[in-house]
């Protein structure tokens, strides 16, 4: 979000040069002894996006409530309008999340589930995210199912056999990987997407480290929900995308006089709905 921050960006060391390796270190303030890998655990923010930063708070903090109330929703949407064309997706279909946990834990903490109904996870799924289906499945009487998955992953046709072994007639939600956390296996998540399609299931896909790593598509997926990062390989901040026929799933958690700038107060930000949380999902035939 550079353009309207007040700034017209750092100047670069001379040394800084498109590419990788150690050119791109001059556009960070990484420690000149340090190498660092670790972008998909905390992802260090470039000099640029430093500077935007400062710019934006600069410009709340010299009248925030006119920032809060009448430019805030403005840059907030051109903001998303910009991520969904690097996404593939539609501005509509797309609203900001704390993190891409935050974004599972919403879809999965609003689903209607009943005693005897399954949520299908894999043994790859980060554990923040079993963590959260665990739960919701303790609240409910609903069983959390596990896939075990090789590793490394070698074979896609692996991948989807062991979805295809543990789907059932009771499988109302599957949560998978885009890119596994701790094992950096890619799944197959179209062919995946099908297969709870056909078993009358819905599919949730934490995609925590696809945005800067892969090119992405995210309606050519075909899950119902995408959840992820961009704070982490592109530095920037975090989204939920939804099957635009879900909208409704959602429901209002509480009214604020500031409903249009939710996103500072609750858990997720969708212009289109108003204020939304934590509500519960309607399951429908498809």
């Amino acid at each position: 979000m550079s353009e309207g921050s007040g700034s017209a960006g750092p100047t670069l060391p001379e040394d800084a040069a498109a590419g990788y390796g150690r050119p791109a270190r001059a556009l960070f303030l990484l420690e000149r002894d340090v190498v660092y890998l670790n972008h998909g655990g905390f992802g260090a923010a470039p000099r640029e996006v430093l500077a935007a930063q400062d710019g934006w708070r600069a410009r709340m903090e010299a009248q925030p409530a006119r920032f809060m109330s009448r430019e805030l929703p403005d840059a907030l949407a051109a903001a998303r309008r910009a991520l969904a064309g690097f996404l593939g997706a539609e501005a509509a279909d797309l609203a900001f999340v704390e993190n891409a946990t935050a974004g599972c834990n919403a879809v999965l903490r609003s689903c209607r589930l009943q005693p005897g109904d399954e949520v299908l996870v894999t043994d790859h799924v980060y554990p923040a995210v079993r963590n959260v289906a665990r739960h919701v499945c303790a609240e409910t009487g609903a069983r959390l199912v596990e896939a075990s998955l090789p590793a490394p992953v070698a074979d896609p046709d692996v991948v989807t056999a062991a979805i295809a072994e543990r789907l059932s007639a009771q499988t109302r939600l599957v949560v998978i990987d885009l890119i596994t956390s701790a094992t950096a296996a890619i799944l197959p998540v179209a062919a995946i997407a099908a297969q709870a399609r056909a078993a009358g299931a819905r599919l949730l896909v934490d995609a925590a480290h696809g945005p800067g790593q892969i090119a992405l598509d995210l309606p050519a997926l075909g899950a119902d929900w995408v959840s992820g990062n961009a704070h982490k390989w592109l530095c920037l901040g975090a989204w939920l995308f939804m099957d635009v026929q879900l909208s409704y799933c959602f429901a209002k958690l509480s009214s604020s006089a500031q409903h249009h700038c939710a996103t500072l107060f609750i858990a997720i930000y969708w212009p289109d709905i108003g204020q939304i949380g934590i509500g519960r999902l309607q399951w429908r035939e498809r």
